[in-house]
């Protein structure tokens, strides 16, 4: 094959470089301002509008180096289409969204500003009025509050950081000195505010109910409730909706621009693998906003059976066992508290990592329906997640070895009554089983993908 630039023979048939001047034999280059590959006959670059000052020297085998690093150090100006006006003014709504409902994230009737002041005077008013000596009470106590104040300030930094770029993003994009969409940043700030949010529902999510008989048994506890569950407030729901409605919107109007190229370049499988990686992704974050473990007690006294059933997370297993380690005689039986604490330590680190990722990965998949390839680093993110699940799984399992022991320590029991305690590890098994779904799902799109580019550099070098 003869090089189109030096007229060397290269003896390769499949040869897509000259070994020669190491260019590329189909006489396309590339472009210096948007990295794309272009004919090298064309004056301008068809995508960004870039004048083309790769021309071939008087030998034939060189190029004006000083013409390009002039030309690329021009100022730009690009056109802003209709279409991408519209986008534009999509991503600042849905940044609006994220800016004003992060600062009114709650739970429980409460918001997320308790975890920078109040929440610490509380717990330790509640430690003066109590007395305690048990520093063990005290760390459950206060390591929920640590995550809090941790996922409440990432929270806000993320959210603010990503809603500024998406501005500044936006504001050039409008007045024609950039072409990068500011869809990406406005993405990421509506992620990280309902990431955060559902970190911080994830802390204190729990679902208790009680039979009538247990009720009665309680009732001084739980007075007339037979049931007690964890809820965000109401601009939480509200501005989760909202910006969900924005943000699949955007999508849908960014992908309908481009739907008639993006089926026309990709097979039907790719497609369908794609749009199931989707779901499925949505569906695993579905499940970690989940209370990680169920847990059912069965009483029998006499003639009466008291039943209760409560999906609870790591932090409120670690918070039963501390209360029990207020007695200073029992806590002294008690021998996997610190097993325990660190399970529940742990378990929480790689759950709100797992929340983090699927929004990642979440994102991930749907640049891929906006972009021009359907190539993405989703693979490598998710063999991590993969390996996340796994600890969570085991996190699971060591907390209910740990709480197990340490309940019966704490009753006396030397065992504890057949049927007493069932335990339910269906949630992070699912978690396990839809990660590894969506990483098969990320493989085989990485494979067709790169079968895919092969095919195109041979049809090329051909």
């Amino acid at each position: 094959m003869v090089c189109k630039f030096c007229g060397a023979e290269n003896p390769l048939d499949d040869a897509v470089f000259c070994g020669k001047c190491g260019k590329r034999l189909d006489g396309s280059i590339t472009c210096a301002g948007c990295g794309k590959s272009i004919p090298s006959e064309n004056a301008f670059c068809p995508y960004c509008g870039l004048e083309n000052v790769c021309k071939k020297s008087a030998n034939g085998d060189g190029v004006n180096a000083a013409a390009i690093s002039a030309n690329t150090n021009k100022r730009r100006t690009f056109e802003c289409s209709r279409s991408e006006f519209a986008k534009i003014v999509i991503a600042f709504a849905l940044v609006a969204v994220s800016l004003v409902f992060v600062f009114l994230i709650g739970v429980n009737g409460s918001f997320f500003y308790t975890y920078f002041g109040s929440i610490y005077k509380n717990i330790n008013n509640a430690l003066i009025s109590i007395a305690s000596e048990s520093d063990y009470y005290a760390a459950s106590l206060y390591a929920p509050a640590v995550f809090g104040t941790v996922i409440s300030a990432a929270t806000i930094v993320c959210v603010v950081s990503f809603s500024a770029l998406a501005v500044v993003k936006g504001i050039q994009g409008l007045s024609g000195k950039s072409s990068k969409p500011t869809v990406m940043w406005a993405f990421y700030a509506f992620a990280a505010y309902v990431a955060g949010t559902v970190c911080l529902y994830v802390l204190s999510n729990f679902d208790f109910a009680f039979s009538q008989d247990m009720g009665e048994l309680l009732e001084e506890m739980l007075g007339n409730l037979t049931s007690v569950k964890t809820g965000l407030n109401g601009a939480s729901v509200a501005g989760i909706i909202i910006g969900a409605i924005i943000a699949v919107g955007l999508t849908i109007y960014a992908f309908a621009l481009r739907a008639k190229t993006f089926f026309a370049e990709h097979s039907l499988f790719e497609v369908i693998t794609l749009f199931a990686n989707i779901v499925i992704t949505l569906l695993t974050i579905v499940f970690l906003s989940l209370p990680v473990l169920g847990w059912k007690i069965t009483l029998v006294d006499e003639d009466v059976t008291y039943k209760a059933s409560m999906n609870i997370g790591f932090i409120h297993f670690w918070q039963v066992i501390g209360i029990y380690t207020l007695d200073n005689s029992v806590a002294a039986n008690m021998t996997e508290t610190s097993g325990l604490a660190w399970c529940s330590i742990l378990g929480m680190v790689a759950l709100i990592m797992l929340i983090v990722l699927a929004f990642v990965l979440l994102y991930a998949n749907i640049k891929r329906l906006l972009a021009n390839s359907i190539n993405n680093h989703a693979f490598d993110l998710n063999v991590i997640t993969v390996v996340l699940s796994v600890v969570l799984l085991g996190m699971s399992i060591g907390t209910v070895h740990a709480f197990t022991i340490s309940y019966k320590q704490a009753l006396g029991l030397e065992k504890l009554p057949q049927d007493m305690l069932a335990f339910n590890y269906a949630v992070p098994i699912v978690i396990c089983v839809f990660s590894v779904i969506v990483t098969v799902l990320n493989i085989i799109g990485y494979y067709l993908s790169c079968r895919k580019n092969v095919e195109t550099v041979k049809e090329i070098s051909a």
